[in-house]
């Protein structure tokens, strides 16, 4: 029984995962900026559940299909199965009975995937497209659905879009001055990571109600100067930082 989302969890990319893409057939397709949901439809008598509002549901995947089980089956063949058995059955449905294209208040699109080696082609296709992206996913052809995480499904995003989960800890001068540091976690506990630099409106905001051990998440911005202020040491700028 799964207590979370059993969805598969990809990994972050690195320079070593290139081997696996040389060495094993890879799709690639862009990662949408988004919610992920598992989607599990019903029917009710022999009528489709209804929406309260329209809403776009990319899918990539397939789990089960009419109480059986695709998860065995390698993934281009899952993507053959979303193909077949479901986009394209719904879409020519609603082409014969257009009363109920009007009804539909759910679209229903498999997301576009190219092999590894053109990836190009996905890079050029992210300005057309109706939603946010921030990344990539690599998914090995051949592979099964793996629950959880999963060493062989990859993701990819610019540095700009990575976001860290990090321990705000607070500590103050002998003016009673704050100085903000990012806390990782080790094995004693935490560690200082990096100092933070804020900018003026959230300082003001701090100020009055430090954030002291809270857990928040932060973006790396290669442009943005910090003051490292030490104890006993002379401020040093630095060019590149989380905020």
């Amino acid at each position: 029984m799964f207590y979370s989302f059993p969805g598969t969890q990809p990994t972050t990319f690195k320079q070593q995962h290139i081997k696996c893409l040389e060495n094993e057939d890879y799709y690639v397709c862009e990662k949408s900026d988004g919610e992920r949901f598992l989607m599990f439809l019903t029917i009710v008598n022999d009528a489709p559940l209804t929406f309260f509002k329209h809403l776009r549901y990319l899918t990539f995947d397939i789990m089960v299909l009419n109480s059986h089980p695709q998860i065995q089956r390698s993934f281009s063949t899952r993507l053959g199965v979303l193909q077949n058995e479901v986009i394209g059955p719904l879409n020519s449905m609603l082409l014969s009975r257009p009363e109920l294209k009007s009804k539909h208040e759910i679209s229903i699109s498999l997301k576009k995937m190219e092999r590894s080696y053109g990836l190009v082609l996905v890079f050029k296709n992210i300005p057309n497209l109706k939603h946010d992206n921030d990344g990539l996913i690599f998914t090995p052809v051949r592979s099964g659905y793996i629950t959880g995480i999963n060493s062989k499904l990859f993701k990819w995003k610019p540095i700009e879009k990575y976001t860290v989960d990090f321990k705000i800890v607070v500590t103050y001068n002998s003016d009673h001055k704050p100085a903000y540091k990012l806390h990782v976690t080790d094995a004693y506990g935490t560690k200082a990571f990096s100092p933070l630099q804020l900018e003026k409106e959230t300082w003001s905001e701090w100020r009055l109600t430090p954030p002291n051990s809270k857990i928040a998440e932060f973006r790396y911005d290669p442009t943005w100067e910090v003051l490292n202020v030490d104890q006993g040491y002379v401020p040093e700028s630095e060019i590149g930082g989380w905020r």
